[in-house]
C-alpha cells in the first residue's frame, strides 16, 4: 500500500506538464513536510530512502524529473520578474554543493556555504535536501541542462540574455564563419525528425485508443503517452507538448477508468457494488463535460482533481450525484470564466482607441463585469481609461458613467443606498449633487463607493444563505438541504472576488457546507415527516406516554387491591 508520501505524488503526477511555476514552488511546498532531510519523522525518513534506492522510472522519479523538466521549458522564456523564483526551485536540485568548484565535480560544502550559480541557499531551504542530485547532477545531460538554465535564468535577471532574434541572427553568422558546424546541425535535424516521428506515431495510436473498447489497446497506449511525458530527450519532449500530448493525457486516462468500470472486472464490482454503474456512469458525465468546454481538472479547485478517485470512495449514490452535480457545475463556470476573460481583454483593448462619449458608454457596459477576475486582471487598463475619459471631461464622466455605473452594481448587489454606512452615503451624496467636481476626485469617490457596494452585496448575500442552510439542517427536510447546498456551492465558484472574499473570512461558512454536504450524502430515500410527526418529536412523546401509563396502571392496580381488603 502507498504511504502518503506517494500518494501525494499521485496526485499531481499528471498535471506536472502544465503547471505554471507557482504551482510548482506549492508542490514543492506541499512534499516538503515529507523528504525534509533533517526531519525526525519515520516516514518521510523512509520516503527519503526510498527516493534515493529508486530508478527513473518509478513514480517518485518520474514525477520530480517532470517538474524538473517543466522548470527548464519555463526558464526558456522567462521574465525578469520570474527569473528568481525559477532559480530557487531550480536550485532544489542541486543546492547541497557548490557545481563550479575548482575540481570541476560536485564538493561537499557546509550549510553556510551552500550556493548555485551565484544563489545563496541554506541547508534547511532544500526541501529536496540530497534528492535531487541522484537523479539530476550526477547525470550528464540534466547536469548540463541545469546549469545552462541557471545561468541563462542570471542572465535574465541581470537583464543581460540575448533575444531570440539576435540568439538567432547569432547562430546564423557562426554557421556563416564556421563551417565545420555543418555536421552537426545535419546531426541535430536528424535527430528532430527522429523525435518528431516517434511522437507523431505515439499521439496517433492514442487517438485511435480514445475509441477502442480494448483496455489493452487503451492501456498500451497510456503507458506510451506518458513515457514520452517524462522522456529524458528533449526534443522528445518538446514535440510531444507541441503536439498536445499533455491535453491527451487525461483523455487516455479517462478512457481507460471508463473501460474498468464497464468491463468484465466492472461487471464482477457489480455483484458487490451496486451503485458502480451510477458511478461509471458520473465518472463519464464528468469526463464529457472536460472534453466539450476544454476546462482541465488542474483549472478548478483541489476538490476535483482527483474526481476518479474520490468516486471510488462514495458508498451511496446520494453521494455520487451530490458530488458529480457540484463538479459540473463548477466546470460550467471556469468554462464561462474564461470566456468572459477572452471578451473582457477584447472590451479592453477596444476601449484603447475610444473617446469622448463613445468612451464613457463603453466604461458604463464595463461595469456589468465589476467583480468579475477578468475585470480584476484589466483593473488597472480600466481605471486609466477612467482617467483619460474624466480629464477629457469630468461632469459628463461624472454625470453619463460614474453615476450610471454605481446604480447598475447596487442593482446587481441588491443593495439599496440606506444599506451604506454613513461616510459611504455622504460620499454618494456629494457626487450625486455635483459637488465633487475634479478628474482624480470624481473617480476616487466612484471607487470608493463601488467598493463598498461589493462588499456589503457579498456580506449581505452570503449570510442570507447560511441563514438558509441553518433552516434547512433544522427542518430536516431532504429537499431544503440540498436547495441549500446547491446555492452554498454556487456562491463559492461563482467568478465574482467579493463573493470570495466574503466566504473566507466568514467564520461559519466552511462548517455549514460541510454539514449540508455530510446531511444532503446520507442515503435517505425519503423526505422526514415534517412538523409534530417528526421522529425527533415522535419518541420521546411516546416514551413519555409509556412512563405515564405505568404509572396510571400502577395506581389504578393499587386501589383495587384496596377495595378487596376492606370486603
Amino acid at each position: 500500500m502507498a504511504n502518503e508520501f506517494e500518494q501525494k505524488i499521485a496526485q499531481y503526477q499528471y498535471r506536472i506538464g502544465q503547471m505554471e511555476v507557482e504551482e510548482i514552488r506549492d508542490f514543492f511546498a506541499e512534499l516538503s513536510p515529507f523528504i525534509q532531510a533533517r526531519t525526525k519523522d519515520d516516514k518521510a525518513q523512509q520516503a527519503e530512502a526510498d527516493f534515493q534506492k529508486g530508478k527513473d522510472n518509478s513514480l517518485t522519479i518520474k514525477s520530480l524529473l517532470a517538474a524538473f523538466n517543466r522548470l527548464v521549458a519555463l526558464s526558456q522564456n522567462a521574465t525578469r520578474e520570474k527569473a528568481d523564483l525559477l532559480i530557487e526551485l531550480l536550485g532544489n536540485f542541486s543546492v547541497s554543493y557548490h557545481p563550479n568548484s575548482p575540481s570541476g565535480k560536485g564538493k561537499w560544502y557546509e550549510p553556510k556555504k551552500i550556493g548555485v550559480g551565484g544563489v545563496s541557499a541554506a541547508w534547511e531551504r532544500n526541501i529536496l535536501g540530497k534528492m535531487g542530485n541522484y537523479h539530476i547532477e550526477w547525470v550528464e545531460e540534466r547536469k548540463n541542462s541545469l546549469r545552462a538554465t541557471l545561468k541563462k535564468l542570471q542572465e535574465i535577471k541581470a537583464g543581460t540574455a540575448q533575444t531570440e532574434e539576435n540568439t538567432a541572427n547569432q547562430d546564423n553568422n557562426n554557421q556563416t564563419n564556421e563551417t565545420n558546424n555543418n555536421n552537426d546541425q545535419t546531426n541535430n535535424n536528424d535527430a528532430q525528425l527522429a523525435a518528431e516521428k516517434k511522437v507523431k506515431v505515439v499521439i496517433k495510436a492514442a487517438n485511435a485508443a480514445l475509441t477502442s473498447s480494448d483496455l489493452g489497446v487503451v492501456e498500451k497506449a497510456t503507458a506510451e503517452l506518458t513515457d514520452l511525458q517524462f522522456s529524458n530527450n528533449q526534443l522528445e519532449r518538446g514535440e510531444f507538448n507541441k503536439q498536445g500530448g499533455e491535453d491527451l493525457v487525461e483523455k487516455i486516462l479517462n478512457r481507460q477508468e471508463q473501460l474498468k468500470n464497464s468491463g468484465p472486472q466492472g461487471e464482477n464490482n457489480q455483484k458487490d457494488d451496486p451503485i458502480q454503474p451510477d458511478r461509471a456512469a458520473a465518472i463519464t458525465e464528468i469526463a464529457n463535460k472536460l472534453t466539450e468546454t476544454g476546462v482541465k481538472t488542474s483549472e478548478l479547485s483541489n476538490d476535483y482533481h482527483d474526481y476518479q478517485a474520490k468516486m471510488k470512495g462514495f458508498t451511496n449514490l446520494n453521494q455520487i450525484n451530490n458530488f458529480k452535480n457540484n463538479m459540473l457545475a463548477a466546470i460550467a463556470a471556469k468554462a464561462q470564466e474564461k470566456q468572459d476573460a477572452e471578451q473582457m481583454d477584447d472590451k479592453v483593448r477596444n476601449n484603447s482607441q475610444k473617446t469622448g462619449a463613445e468612451l464613457n458608454e463603453a466604461l458604463k457596459e464595463i461595469a456589468d463585469d465589476h467583480g468579475k477576475k477578468s475585470y480584476e486582471k484589466n483593473r488597472d487598463q480600466i481605471e486609466a481609461d477612467k482617467r483619460r475619459a474624466a480629464v477629457a471631461d469630468a461632469e459628463a464622466y461624472r454625470r453619463d458613467t460614474a453615476l450610471p455605473s454605481l446604480a447598475k452594481i447596487m442593482t446587481k448587489n441588491e443593495i439599496t443606498e440606506n444599506e451604506l454606512d454613513a461616510a459611504t452615503q455622504t460620499q454618494y451624496e456629494k457626487l450625486k449633487n455635483g459637488e465633487i467636481t475634479e478628474p482624480d476626485a470624481i473617480i476616487a469617490a466612484e471607487k470608493l463607493i463601488t467598493e463598498k457596494i461589493s462588499q456589503q452585496g457579498a456580506s449581505k448575500k452570503l449570510n442570507h444563505l447560511l441563514s438558509q442552510a441553518k433552516k434547512a439542517l433544522k427542518s430536516g427536510q431532504k429537499s431544503q438541504v440540498e436547495t441549500a447546498l446547491k446555492e452554498l456551492v454556487a456562491f463559492t465558484i461563482a467568478d465574482n472576488v467579493y463573493w470570495q472574499q466574503a466566504y473566507k473570512v466568514q467564520p461559519e461558512s466552511n462548517s455549514l457546507l460541510s454539514q449540508l454536504r455530510n446531511y444532503s450524502g446520507q442515503n435517505n430515500t425519503e423526505n422526514p415527516t415534517p412538523g409534530f410527526f417528526r421522529p425527533q418529536v415522535l419518541i420521546p412523546l411516546f416514551l413519555v406516554l409509556v412512563f405515564l401509563g405505568g404509572i396510571i396502571f400502577s395506581i389504578v392496580r393499587r386501589r383495587k387491591r384496596q377495595k378487596k381488603l376492606k370486603k
